[in-house]
């Protein structure tokens, strides 16, 4: 198969296409047939060197970024399964996440209101507490 692979830090000059034997996936593993890809600024950046937020990318002796798709494995896999809670590690909340988020539910919640408001006049109907409350937790959901 074709691969696009690097072997040094670089601009688009350093990625070249390579042959590559087909990899077989291994026990809950799938193999993927890209049709197209893109690389964004973020992975040009750090393969020409650069750290991206304090972080940077090693490189191997040609490193596969792209490769083909199998889903012979999936058959093989049970049909419910368990998620393990926090397998990650404990979330962490950062004081000025929270604070953001409730900066934008308290716009969404006067944005909302006006919506229902100007949707009443259109429609010629008189809104209630109720009607805005609705609107209220949908929108809530839906964000």
């Amino acid at each position: 198969m074709k691969a696009v692979v690097y072997r040094a830090f670089g601009g688009t000059e350093v990625l070249e296409v390579a042959e590559r034997p087909v990899p077989e996936p291994g026990p809950g593993e799938v193999r993927i047939a890209v049709e197209a890809a893109a690389v964004n600024p973020i992975d040009l950046g750090s393969r020409s060197g650069f750290t991206v937020q304090g972080a940077s990318v090693t490189t191997d002796s040609g490193k596969v970024l792209l490769r083909d798709v199998s889903f012979a494995s999936v058959g093989d896999s049970s049909w419910f399964g368990v998620t393990t809670p926090f397998f990650f590690g404990w979330p962490k909340f950062a004081g000025a996440a929270i604070v953001s988020m409730i900066v934008v539910m308290l716009i969404t919640a006067v944005e909302t209101t006006g919506d229902v408001f100007a949707t009443g006049e259109i429609v010629d109907k008189r809104v209630g507490k109720e009607d805005v409350a609705r609107a209220l937790r949908a929108d809530g959901l839906a964000t």
